[in-house]
């Protein structure tokens, strides 16, 4: 609260200072007053429309909100105004995929991995969206990586399992060719039993007749 009285004082000395609104918006959200953060981060990029870490947490509070088309709005502005240097990609990839864009949310996080091939948290978004899609293989990988860079990262470890657990499921069911195979076998059998009974009827007719007469 010391911090944000500081700030505040200095925003009544010079209110157009694109940092001394991003440090606002920083000590608001570490007080959970995310109303006032987006406030403050919104007054720095209109200040400063080229600053990446302001654009960022706005794109992480609206995710965290669930207001993905605010997200994407803020992100395609992150583009425009900073084409480089914005680091957007990972919330871009989060709302894209949420908003049923799965192409597009691939897209998105592979140029984030590629841009902060450290950042364990870009893995998890990558691993979740593949595995929304049924790439459970490919989401396995994705965790394990994450893991690997922060091995404490809990989303992390319980997608992982998870996704274990989905392989081996899909492991016990049978495969397409397995199941033309099981058809082809009923069919035949079908045919077998008909023409046994078939052929059963038959014999049955001549013996009953020939008991009668």
């Amino acid at each position: 609260m010391l911090a944000i009285a500081a700030f505040e004082k200095s925003e009544k000395i010079n209110s157009n200072d694109a940092q001394l609104h991003y440090n606002l918006g920083l000590s608001y959200f570490k007080i959970g007053n995310y109303s006032q953060a987006v406030e403050h981060f919104k007054k720095c990029i209109l200040i400063d429309n080229t600053h990446p870490y302001a654009y960022n947490n706005l794109a992480f509070l609206f995710n965290m909100h669930m207001i993905y088309k605010e997200t994407l709005n803020i992100c395609r502005q992150a583009k425009e105004f900073n084409r480089y240097g914005h680091n957007t990609h990972m919330h871009w990839a989060f709302a894209e995929f949420k908003e049923g864009n799965v192409v597009k949310a691939i897209k998105k996080i592979r140029k984030g991995v590629q841009k902060q091939p450290k950042n364990a948290d870009n893995w998890v978004v990558w691993g979740l969206i593949l595995r929304s899609a049924g790439k459970y293989k490919s989401a396995k990988h994705k965790f394990e990586k994450a893991i690997k860079l922060d091995s404490m990262h809990e989303t992390a470890k319980q997608e992982l399992l998870l996704v274990e657990n989905l392989i081996h499921f899909d492991n016990l069911l049978p495969t397409d060719a397995q199941l033309r195979m099981s058809q082809q076998a009923y069919v035949q059998a079908a045919l077998s039993r008909k023409s046994v009974s078939s052929d059963q009827g038959e014999a049955g007719v001549e013996g009953w007749g020939c008991s009668i007469f």
